[in-house]
Order: C-alpha cells, then sequence, then structure tokens
C-alpha cells in the first residue's frame, strides 16, 4: 500500500520537489524536478474541506450541515485553506447593485431609441457573463 506524499523535508522542514514518478504497469520511471500541485501540498482536513465544499456546489450553509459546524467555523476554516493554498486576497466578485445601474442604463437607452432591441439584448446577455 502507498504511503502519502511527505511535501516537507523530516530533516529541515523545506518543501520536497518530486524527482521521479514510476509506472507500475509498463515499469516505465520519468526523472525531473516535477514541483507538485497546489493541493497536493494540503493536509488530510484540509482536502477533505476541499471535497466537501465542491460536494455542496459551494453551498456554505451545506457547509455546515456536512461539517457539523456553525457558520462562522466554516468561514474560518475556508479563510484558512485559502491561506494555505496562497490566496491572500479574495477575488473580486460582481457588484449587484453596479450590475443592477448598467442594466437600468441600457434599458434607458433602449426606451429612448439610442439602443435597437438586439443591441440592447446582446449588452444585456454580456452583462451576464
Amino acid at each position: 500500500m502507498p504511503y502519502p506524499m511527505p511535501h516537507r523535508c523530516p530533516v529541515c522542514g523545506h518543501g520536497l520537489s518530486v524527482s521521479e514518478f514510476h509506472c507500475k504497469s509498463c515499469r516505465t520511471t520519468v526523472r525531473g524536478d516535477f514541483s507538485p500541485c497546489d493541493f497536493c501540498s494540503l493536509d488530510v482536513e484540509k482536502r477533505a474541506l476541499l471535497k466537501s465544499f465542491v460536494a455542496v456546489g459551494g453551498s456554505l450553509k451545506e457547509l455546515e450541515g456536512v461539517l457539523g459546524v456553525s457558520y462562522p467555523t466554516v468561514k474560518k476554516r475556508l479563510a484558512e485553506l485559502a491561506e494555505d493554498l496562497g490566496l491572500k486576497q479574495r477575488l473580486p466578485g460582481r457588484d449587484p447593485e453596479k450590475l443592477a445601474a448598467q442594466r437600468a442604463k441600457v434599458l434607458d437607452r433602449l426606451a429612448a431609441g439610442e439602443l435597437s432591441a438586439d443591441e440592447a439584448a446582446k449588452r444585456l446577455r454580456d452583462l451576464n457573463d
């Protein structure tokens, strides 16, 4: 039974790189300097959290139930996961108020005859992408 891949040197604590892969079926060996994926360096608990998060479609409410913890605890664990993945700050999301204002502007221009129905529909679709 294979052991989980170590990510830190047991002597100095620095990160390890992968230098060899071996196929058990055909016995091919590939050597080089390979870096592990971002998720590979996560501990077992963090990988389980990520797997659960994806399994519930990103719903924090459902994740609360799966983990049996409170919403603030879920948020804290996800923040720790993000930090472990090197995500220091959140990605900018869509501002619903700004999006509503942009839609209203398109509809106002349509009503004023400045845009055709086709052009307005295209712009509204583009806002949703």
